[in-house]
């Protein structure tokens, strides 16, 4: 059984990008996202231009996702909500530590979005296999190198029952 909250996959959707980005710490252990103070550009009339004025905004959107699409966090986080058995916050810090089955669980590792968590896998499939791949054609060489030993080794025999034959019937 695993939790959703230890897992690389957990995903934040930047609103910004529309990335999805690593969920951070804070997150996986409260639910709730980061804001951040920033300049943001306003418009007065057709003119823009960028304020002085620090606004407090959130970069990410509240639900999580599991960007290996194993569960639908949203709908569940939704469900459990709606079901106005708690907040938002209470509801995804409740369904992100439940434990599960899943077989794409892998150990989240602070920094590595969930993009870089799948390239870690594949990385390691592609390594196993380039080995394994290694393994077999040695394999093979070894048994071509005998096969090549064994020919030879029944030529010289031929070779040789031929010579003594020919030695023979010449004297």
């Amino acid at each position: 059984m695993v939790k959703c909250s230890e897992c690389g996959f957990l995903a934040v959707r930047n609103v910004e990008t529309r990335a999805l980005d690593e969920a951070e710490e804070t997150f996986r252990k409260d639910g709730k996202t980061i804001s951040v103070e920033r300049s943001y550009p306003q418009e007065i009339g057709m003119a823009r231009f960028i304020t002085d004025e620090a606004v407090s905004r959130y970069v990410h959107e509240k639900l999580p996702i599991c960007f290996a699409g194993s569960y639908d966090l949203r709908a569940l986080i939704s469900e459990l909500v709606a079901s106005k058995e708690c907040d938002i916050y209470e509801g995804i810090k409740t369904i992100t530590h439940e434990n599960r089955e899943c077989d794409l669980f892998t150990e989240w590792r602070q920094g590595s979005t969930p993009k870089e968590h799948q390239e870690m896998i594949d990385r390691q499939a592609m390594l196993k296999y380039q080995a394994e791949r290694e393994d077999a054609d040695r394999k093979w060489q070894t048994k071509q190198l005998w096969f090549m030993v064994i020919v030879a080794g029944i030529f010289t025999i031929i070779g040789g029952v031929i010579g003594a034959v020919i030695a023979i019937l010449s004297t």
